[in-house]
């Protein structure tokens, strides 16, 4: 869409319901967030071994997905993190429904995996091809993007660094991405290049401490490490 000077664009419609709950989540919840540098390296090897065989040359298995999967199961294990703010009340969520957000023309929406924990990751790779390419065509349906109890955002395409994430209210927790960047680091007193991405959780602080926080960031980075033995495909 293009721009003009002076150019007056009224806040309406699905911009204006975006300002109105972030600003909400922004003023009312007490954010604070945890950064934690991890290697990249299982799921950039765990999408070249899945290209490579046949029976999954057809979809397109995202960082994303394989992301998902190890998300999902880390919040099995920090229900926490897996909750919901309503009325004062932290309300542990049942399921584990990770909402993805996707930048469209007219802002941002967050369809939602359900029940991300049970699938396997060819069921999370074709439900999110099938979530992102309804939301590119404004096709969403509201139950495609109710019911989200955790969101994962991620900028990494974009060239971005790390960013810190406003939650998706009533959710308590939120997910942020940067790219994945070789960098050198020191390992057993060598120094090896490695492939690491930058993630921001922000959490509301009434319903999560810092220390939660962060185990949660330090399982999720030990999942990661050892993905062959949680992701079925």
């Amino acid at each position: 869409m293009a721009y003009s000077k002076n150019q007056k664009i009224p806040i309406v419609g699905v911009r204006k319901i975006i300002a109105d709950r972030l600003t909400k989540s922004y003023q009312e919840k007490p954010h604070i967030s945890i950064v934690m540098q991890i290697d990249m390296e299982p799921i950039i090897n765990m999408r070249k071994k899945l290209f490579e065989d046949i029976k999954f040359k057809r979809d397109k298995i995202s960082f994303n997905d394989i992301l998902i999967k190890a998300l999902a199961c880390t919040l099995e294990k920090f229900p926490l993190l897996n909750s919901l703010l309503v009325d004062g009340n932290i309300v542990i969520s049942k399921d584990i429904n990770i909402g993805i957000a996707v930048a469209i023309e007219k802002g941002l929406i967050v369809p939602v995996i359900k029940q991300a924990n049970k699938r396997k990751l060819i069921e999370i790779s074709k439900l999110s091809n099938s979530l992102i390419g309804k939301a590119q065509k404004g096709l969403l349906t509201i139950d495609d993007i109710s019911n989200g109890t955790f969101t994962l955002t991620n900028l990494g395409m974009y060239d971005v660094d790390f960013f810190i994430p406003i939650i998706n209210p009533p959710q308590n927790a939120i997910l942020a991405v940067g790219k994945i960047e070789k960098k050198p680091v020191v390992l057993d007193g060598n120094i090896v290049v490695k492939s690491l991405a930058i993630f921001c959780l922000s959490v509301d602080h009434r319903a999560i401490d810092g220390a939660l926080a962060a185990k949660f960031l330090q399982n999720l980075k030990n999942k990661i490490a050892k993905l062959d033995k949680i992701c079925k495909i």
